[in-house]
């Protein structure tokens, strides 16, 4: 393994692919594909190994992440530390099935401007947002009222190769019980995932025989004609359509698609493979944290000491020993951070 360091309403959800910035809109502006030369980017990291499966790691990887609340000039307005709680609990929700888990190192940090506050309608000024006071060795995620780059967006992510690194989130997109699932969908782009639709490396065919250089590059995502809320009925697909003499069958609850947002619930093994293999081969800057998950004691072994102390103070708020991801209480969440890595040793 070669390691290379290096909407708001309805939303049709995280773009369908844009590389080098990927945009995610309602379901009315969804037409962004990869580029030639952001698809040449992509062939050339597969043929490095960058996304070949790495060894999965026996305990969950706590990856740090940093707030960032736009406000007016005179600090009025913006996302509430509340939500953004919330926006949280909703993203390691989705993440624990896969093995990994984020939290806030530091504070929330506040950017006082109202140019974004109130016009981020440029590509150039997301860009800039995204050079404003980033915490170095942390996802940056930036909320802000609203995101206009040619039509309205829930949020912007950046693949791991991209020149301008980080997440914007439009604040109606996250941490409300209207949409729990597209702040996942963002950070699995971070971690280089494409939608499970995505047709500039090819269209995949539904019987797999090309999933390996086609669609999303991921083999038990199965291929997806484009899921929207008119070929999704209650979080089933209900269309018949047929390529490569094969009916297509897709996966409406797969984070990465465009299905209704309620329907996106869970990655696939694949997924998470692939998204480990950019944590470690193109973000290794983001292990630093992750040493013993699980081990409130501190004994480096995740054990039944552990959980009695978590059982313990179930429910309890301000921080208590076995709040594991840094959230602020005890609770489901961390309990299965720490099912997840019982019988840990974590001394290496």
């Amino acid at each position: 393994m070669k390691l290379i360091q290096k909407v708001m309403g309805s939303l049709c959800l995280v773009t369908g692919v844009g590389i080098s910035s990927v945009q995610d809109a309602s379901a009315a502006g969804c037409a962004l594909d990869l580029t030639a030369a952001q698809v040449q980017k992509v062939f050339e990291l597969e043929a490095l190994g960058a996304y070949d499966p790495v060894v999965m790691p026996r305990v969950v990887e706590m990856i740090p992440m940093t707030f960032h609340a736009v406000r007016m000039d005179n600090g009025a307005g913006g996302i509430t530390p509340a939500q953004m709680d919330q926006a949280l609990v909703d993203l390691n929700a989705a993440f624990v099935s896969v093995g990994m888990q984020f939290f806030q190192p530091g504070p929330i940090l506040e950017v006082h401007d109202s140019e974004f506050f109130f016009n981020l309608d440029t590509q150039s000024k997301a860009d800039a947002l995204r050079q404003v006071n980033p915490a170095p060795g942390t996802i940056n995620v930036y909320f802000v009222p609203s995101l206009f780059v040619g039509q309205s967006l829930c949020g912007l992510s950046s693949f791991s190769f991209d020149s301008a690194q980080g997440i914007i989130m439009a604040n109606p997109c996250a941490g409300l019980p209207t949409n729990t699932s597209t702040f996942a969908h963002e950070v699995g782009h971070y971690f280089d995932l494409f939608h499970t639709h995505e047709t500039a490396l090819g269209t995949e065919c539904p019987d797999g025989s090309n999933c390996t250089t086609h669609g999303d590059l991921v083999c038990d995502t199965p291929a997806d004609p484009g899921l929207n809320e008119e070929n999704v009925t209650d979080c089933a697909y209900n269309e018949i359509l047929r390529i490569c003499f094969r009916f297509y069958a897709p996966d409406p609850s797969n984070l990465m698609s465009f299905a209704p947002e309620s329907c996106r619930t869970s990655f696939t093994v694949g997924q998470g493979e692939r998204m480990h293999a950019t944590l470690v081969n193109q973000r290794p800057e983001l292990l630093q944290f992750s040493m013993c998950p699980g081990d409130v004691n501190g004994d480096e072994v995740v054990g039944l000491a552990d959980l009695q102390i978590l059982l313990f103070n179930f429910s309890q708020g301000g921080n208590p020993p076995g709040d594991l991801n840094n959230d602020g209480d005890v609770d489901l969440a961390d309990l299965q951070i720490l099912l997840f890595n019982f019988g840990s040793l974590c001394a290496m």
